[in-house]
């Protein structure tokens, strides 16, 4: 008797690797939407006021891969966790100073958790439109 049940047909409703690329989704765009959040609230907040080329300097690596995962393009969940690699490493050096605020854990927690949700989002939307189970 075989245990693998990917091979039997789905019985109703929609196929489960949709679900999961479905909820996936709302997840991550909620988290990504809190990390553009928190680089806006960092540049209210500033001293010197709010700067319109720091914040663009800081948000338009992000804002770059909206239209393709609006489009559900895999590859743009690919390229998006590369560029999600530099912000890691400036959010780990900020927990790690004498000055570190707990925004700073915040952001570290937000990348962390964007680099997931988009890394399954490519590997699933992948799938999905490959039609691989």
């Amino acid at each position: 008797m075989n245990d693998n049940t990917s091979d039997q047909p789905i019985a109703q409703g929609e196929h489960p690797l949709a679900k999961k690329v479905r909820i996936t989704s709302l997840i991550h765009y909620a988290l990504y939407a809190a990390l553009l959040g928190l680089i806006l609230l960092w540049n209210t907040q500033r001293d010197d006021g709010f700067k319109i080329g720091i914040f663009l300097f800081q948000a338009l690596p992000l804002l770059a891969f909206l239209p393709g995962m609006l489009k559900g393009a895999y590859r743009t969940y690919s390229w998006l966790c590369f560029i999600l690699l530099f912000y890691f490493i400036f959010a780990v050096q900020s927990v790690f100073s004498t000055i570190r605020s707990g925004s700073d854990f915040v952001f570290l927690g937000l990348i962390v958790l964007v680099f997931i949700t988009s890394m399954m989002m490519s590997r699933w939307q992948q799938r999905l439109q490959k039609g691989v189970v």
